[in-house]
């Protein structure tokens, strides 16, 4: 057999033959290929929680500046029952939270009242459906405030408490706190 005889007939099996594959090899690929794709998606659902808890710290840290200035102006804090819009709280002293229905006062309304407008878009929590109280026995997400004889607190729930264990600002099982029971003799609990 010449040279070109044995290159065509090499040629008529790889072109004749061509590799199959059984029907259990395209079920081992399928159930590789929908076992990553799961494997994506609950990683993907991960990094969108803690996309949201780092924009719930970087909001409440916005929040918490724009707090200090107001006090610094104004010589006190007010406390959620004492400004407009505070109504909603449960007790003065009590919280208020940035998950409220829609038509009520907006989330620690007194930084955008007035001619001073310490913060121009008051942030909310990204997902911001909380109901009851959201730290302690509620459920849900949002933003909570509260001024009181016992200190100023503002805090959110986190969905992922573990990326954020190096703050040193989570108190109890997932709330980061930008200010817990912070000692200050300026809340204002009396409307004048």
């Amino acid at each position: 057999m010449g040279s070109a005889a044995w290159y065509n007939s090499v040629m008529n099996q790889l072109l004749i033959e061509k590799p199959t594959f059984s029907r259990w090899d395209i079920l081992l690929i399928l159930i590789v290929a929908c076992f990553l794709t799961l494997l994506f998606i609950l990683q993907l659902n991960n990094l969108n929680m803690k996309i949201r808890d780092a924009r719930r710290i970087s909001d409440l840290e916005q929040i918490q500046k724009a707090l200090v200035q107001y006090s610094e102006d104004n010589k006190h804090l007010p406390a959620p029952a004492t400004y407009k819009g505070g109504g909603k709280a449960l007790a003065p002293g009590g919280w208020d939270y940035s998950s409220i229905p829609e038509g009520m006062p907006q989330f620690v309304s007194f930084l955008n009242y007035g001619d001073t407008k310490y913060l121009t878009n008051i942030p909310l929590d990204p997902i911001n459906n909380g109901t009851g109280n959201v730290l302690a026995g509620g459920s849900g997400y949002a933003y909570a405030y509260r001024c009181g004889s016992d200190g100023l607190y503002l805090a959110a729930k986190l969905e992922s408490p573990d990326a954020f264990k190096e703050t040193g600002r989570l108190v109890g099982q997932n709330i980061y706190a930008a200010a817990w029971q912070t000692p200050i003799n300026f809340c204002k609990e009396s409307i004048e």
